[in-house]
């Protein structure tokens, strides 16, 4: 038997080793110690770590994987569109310096409305998305009905999302979403409290956000409607996610404070908290896995299941974070209120506070050809050598946009970034929780990966050596 070319990481108690088709073997000592007993081979290759010959199942196998963990977008599939900057509240952590209500000049025209359903039918896959944020697009609820019309005579089986703060409804609102089968999105941040200092609001604004919240979940069903909090408080972690079990929920994202827009001046610390967040973050793991043996809801935390679908799900590709290599304008686009098409949402943040202009066109023009493989040239962690002797390189990604935003370049030693030190964290625990085959964490695992909760069944590749 012969071993794929592999790298082997030390965790506290065994070791990990990997590949770049994303197989894996943990182990009790290093695989170059154990690779050659023979008592271990059928379990290696079982594993996908090694092959018998050119060309043998195994063999094939392994190319196949490789290309399958390869992010290769073919249609936009993803449209978030900004038909408005203003909005009627003024978070403490907005990521895009957002418009006064009654600013003017920063709404869509119907021009705009007409440039962007041109560019959704040349561009759009078969089954888009079509993401409506803002500022709050509530406040042009009634310029977007139309629209919502048009994407569904252009593509059937268009996804429809409004990104709101639920604060001030339409008229007719519920009616309309139900007609046109609009998904809604929303931030829930926990107690009134803290939702209130969020907001700069009062405990009257949030009585009314509630209230809309629960008749849009009354009336439009659970499964219309998300939430997302953005934690400003790392010790009411178990207060968000009981709050999110007492609504019905069974999903919940658990997100510190970005470091884009007013959050800059806000929430300055948000910079430097990444060894607090994960150490917090992890924690508030193992009480959320010892929770949900105990609660009829099972709540599943969005963050964690990424990154186990990452590692057993070899086509998973689905966030921005863990993508390699991460091409821009060929999956998704964000689209300004001044037409203006970015890469990412953030991008479109980092131009919005004077940081760097990385549009990569606009409506009226098309795509920028230039711009775009300029920054695809740079969107493979094969650019950094920190990241080629890594063992978890298959389950990562790079964001460039995120990096930049952060760190303002990308001459970067990657093991030293917030994306490297969350992500390494998390994958150690995972990994190691899996080799003390912890029933708690596999239960979770499952449920994590496939919705159902019981002790996985899937194959890891654990040996005790």
């Amino acid at each position: 038997m012969k071993l794929f070319p592999y790298i082997s990481r030390k965790l506290s108690q065994s070791w990990i080793s990997s590949n770049s088709a994303g197989k894996f073997y943990l182990s009790n000592s290093p695989l170059s110690k154990i690779a050659d007993h023979k008592d271990t081979h059928n379990r290696l290759l079982h594993a996908g770590m090694g092959y018998l010959k050119a060309d043998d199942i195994y063999n094939n196998g392994y190319d196949f994987d490789q290309m399958r963990r390869n992010f290769i977008p073919n249609k936009l599939n993803y449209f978030i569109i900004i038909p408005t900057l203003r909005c009627n509240l003024n978070c403490t952590y907005c990521q895009v310096s957002r418009a006064n209500e009654d600013a003017v000049g920063y709404d869509w025209s119907e021009e705009n409305f007409n440039n962007f359903l041109r560019f959704f039918d040349k561009y759009a896959g078969d089954r888009p998305k079509v993401e409506i944020q803002g500022g709050e697009p509530l406040l042009v609820f009634h310029k977007l009905l139309p629209m919502f019309e048009e994407l569904r005579r252009l593509r059937s089986k268009c996804e429809i999302v409004i990104c709101t703060n639920l604060q001030n409804l339409p008229k007719n609102f519920i009616e309309d979403c139900k007609d046109h089968s609009l998904y809604l999105s929303s931030s829930l941040d926990g107690p009134s409290d803290i939702h209130n200092k969020n907001r700069n609001q009062d405990e009257s604004s949030t009585s009314k956000f509630l209230k809309n919240l629960y008749l849009c979940i009354d009336e439009l069903g659970l499964e219309k409607v998300s939430l997302l909090p953005t934690v400003t408080s790392f010790d009411i972690l178990d207060d968000i996610c009981q709050q999110y079990r007492d609504l019905g929920l069974n999903e919940i994202f658990m997100r510190p404070v970005n470091y884009q827009g007013f959050a800059r001046k806000k929430h300055k610390h948000s910079k430097s908290l990444a060894d607090d967040w994960i150490e917090c973050y992890l924690s508030f793991l193992d009480g959320l896995f010892a929770s949900n043996e105990k609660s009829e809801t099972k709540l599943r935390e969005t963050y964690f299941s990424i990154h186990a679908n990452r590692i057993f799900d070899q086509t998973y590709n689905s966030h921005v974070d863990f993508r390699n290599p991460n091409p821009v304008g060929q999956d998704y686009v964000v689209v300004n209120y001044n037409e203006e098409i970015f890469p990412t949402d953030e991008a479109r943040m980092l131009e919005r506070i004077g940081v760097i202009n990385l549009s990569i066109g606009n409506l009226k023009t098309g795509f920028d050809n230039e711009a775009i493989d300029k920054l695809n040239g740079l969107s493979k962690l094969e650019n950094y050598e920190q990241c080629q002797v890594c063992a978890y390189k298959p389950f990562c990604g790079i964001d460039i946009v995120d990096l930049i935003s952060k760190h303002g370049t990308l001459d970067l030693n990657m093991h030293e970034t917030d994306h490297c030190k969350i992500h390494m964290k998390i994958f150690d625990y995972i990994f190691e929780k899996i080799q003390r085959a912890e029933p708690v964490f596999l239960r979770n695992l499952n449920f994590s990966l496939t919705g159902v909760y019981e002790e996985t069944h899937i194959t890891i590749g654990k040996v005790h050596d």
